[in-house]
């Protein structure tokens, strides 16, 4: 199964796409040390929308899970809009 998100880089929302439906899979979003700073249950969609909420600029790895096995995973850049124009 295919895994996008975009943006990447991210500064406020970034969106997940899957190539298929999803039904009552769970999305996890993880840290680079590792910490869950977003854990999504039951998604029944091919897309759904994941706002930063105050989380630090850094890696983060999503991971798409059904039926109690990883699917799909992918990286994420969480950055300062403002960053992104610093020369």
């Amino acid at each position: 199964m295919d895994l996008k998100v975009y943006p990447n880089p991210l500064s406020t929302r970034t969106t997940i796409e899957t190539t298929t439906e999803l039904r009552d899979a769970r999305i996890i979003v993880a840290n680079s040390p590792g910490q869950i700073v977003k854990d999504i249950s039951r998604v029944n969609s091919s897309t759904l929308t994941f706002d930063r909420h105050g989380s630090p600029s850094g890696m983060y790895f999503v991971r798409l899970i059904q039926e109690n096995r990883v699917v799909a995973s992918t990286n994420v850049l969480i950055t300062d809009r403002h960053k992104l124009s610093d020369p």
